[in-house]
């Protein structure tokens, strides 16, 4: 829940502008090498949400038949449906996800924006009988992930994946580091050839074959995916990433996303899956502190920044003010034409 993070309360547009520019300075982690003076800069992401909600989960884990199946077929139906040709590429598939992701399909992707104001469009936009929520994430030169990487293609190949054999996957990899502990440092290391010919593995590489050929066929990168236990490690970190600008709505609302680690779903309930899926989000938050003030004598550290309901419309006037308005987010004519109106 929201108050489990560091919360501040904002009434106006610019005291939470304010905040968050207050904190500009400390965009560059300062350190040290053999060379000298070193900079790694970190960037800063948001994402509102209108009313309280218990956990960040992305729309796909909302559903628990396509959390627990899998969601291949909903994927093949639905661009079927919407007569998209087969990707070819790894880049495609993640390009087409994040298209559909910005038009209501599920997804496995959470929705964030370089842009404090856009979150807090949508901190406010409806919902005026609750509080609106702005969550602050932070990402690093070298760790935020492009479209066009591995990581994000063997992400959104397992969306084509059935749950059951990305489960027995999860299942083999746990066994196997179980079992050999001691020398995991050089077994991480292997590749699935490498396990064929090795006779400690043969009650679980013909699991990891499968699932290593199925995530080739999906992901359709150049080089083949060879190692298995790296592709583990990498599911089970989320990971902050930046997509093409390939639609008006991305470019618009300086969007990005989180994907959030993969979990096996075997012997969980619903809501420890999502609880699991939330906890994989939280590491990416960051924490940020306001500066003392003649009003404010304290300084206080914050992750989120409150919207009480009383004070929703005046920030929905000021950003309109500003530019930030339903024709400005969506750049549609049946929203433009709602921007008007409203």
């Amino acid at each position: 829940m929201p108050n489990k993070y560091p919360t501040i309360y904002r009434k106006h547009v610019y005291t939470l502008l304010r905040d968050i520019f207050d904190n500009s300075e400390f965009q560059v982690d300062k350190t040290t090498d053999t060379d000298g003076f070193t900079g790694i800069a970190k960037n800063y992401y948001f994402r509102g949400e209108s009313k309280k909600y218990e956990y960040r989960t992305p729309s796909l884990y909302l559903n628990e038949s396509l959390t627990r199946k899998g969601s291949e077929y909903y994927y093949r139906t639905l661009l079927n449906e919407l007569g998209e040709d087969d990707y070819r590429e790894s880049a495609s598939l993640v390009r087409l996800i994040s298209k559909l992701q910005h038009y209501g399909a599920k997804t496995r992707m959470l929705d964030i924006t370089r842009s404090p104001l856009i979150a807090l469009f949508f901190a406010v936009e409806k919902d005026d009988s609750d509080s609106g929520f702005v969550y602050i994430y932070e990402g690093r030169e070298g760790q935020e992930k492009f479209d066009t990487g591995h990581t994000v293609a063997i992400k959104s190949a397992l969306n084509l994946i059935s749950q059951e054999v990305i489960n027995k996957f999860y299942a083999s990899i746990e066994t196997l580091r179980e079992k050999y502990s001691a020398d995991w440092e050089n077994i991480r290391r292997l590749s699935v050839e490498e396990m064929r010919i090795d006779t400690r593995f043969k009650d679980e590489v013909d699991t990891l074959e499968t699932f290593m050929e199925l995530l080739n066929q999906r992901a359709k990168v150049r080089e083949i995916l060879r190692f298995p236990f790296k592709i583990y490690e990498d599911l089970n970190v989320a990971h902050i990433v930046l997509p093409s600008k390939a639609t008006d709505r991305i470019r618009q609302q300086q969007g990005a996303f989180i994907y959030p680690k993969y979990v096996c779903t075997k012997n969980k309930s619903h809501r420890e899956i999502m609880m699991e899926i939330d906890t994989s989000i939280y590491t990416l938050m960051t924490e940020m502190t306001t500066k003392q003030t003649q009003k404010e004598r304290e300084a206080y550290n914050f992750s989120v920044i409150e919207i009480k309901p009383e004070n929703k419309k005046v920030i929905r006037k000021e950003l309109h003010q500003l530019g930030i308005t339903q024709g400005f987010i969506y750049p549609d004519i049946e929203h433009q034409s709602r921007g008007l109106l409203d």
